[in-house]
């Protein structure tokens, strides 16, 4: 199956005609790391990028080897800047559908978090500790971008 090449607020080149979106999501966490009665909290961030194929409602979110492919696609054209500006407007007033799904990976990434940190303390050797990590949500969206059928 060949990758279908969609450009940022832009026109894609193939056949296929399912607008598409990728948000650069900002996840911060707080990891909280205890030993006896002392405890340290750290917030740590990560940046990640999401695409979806459809609108907002029935987003069918894809997968990181999808994303990346649409994000290396290369632009055909650009569209019109009112209908750039009109398209984004759209994808920004119908954030809410999307939500459950940033605060699924959220928490999925929480726990991808404090495993690596479990995994680092063991390989050190350090005994005793205590290891806590809880999304603080929402995620920021930094970026936003439609990517349109040629």
């Amino acid at each position: 199956m060949s990758h279908t090449p969609f450009s940022p607020l832009g026109r894609e080149r193939s056949l296929h005609q399912t607008q598409g979106s990728s948000l650069l999501a900002r996840f911060r966490y707080h990891l909280t790391t205890t030993r006896g009665d002392q405890r340290w909290d750290t917030i740590a961030e990560d940046t990640l990028p999401l695409a979806f194929a459809g609108s907002p409602e029935v987003a069918h979110w894809l997968d990181d080897a999808a994303t990346t492919a649409l994000l290396d696609a290369t632009p055909s054209g650009n569209v019109d800047p009112g209908q750039a500006r009109h398209t984004l407007e759209r994808l920004l007033e119908q954030t809410t559908p999307l939500q459950d799904h940033l605060d699924t990976v959220a928490h999925d990434r929480a726990d991808r978090l404090l495993q690596a940190h479990r995994r680092v303390r063991t390989a050190a050797d350090l005994k005793g500790l205590r290891y806590a990590v809880e999304p603080l949500l929402p995620a920021d969206v930094l970026g936003a971008y439609v990517l349109l059928p040629a």
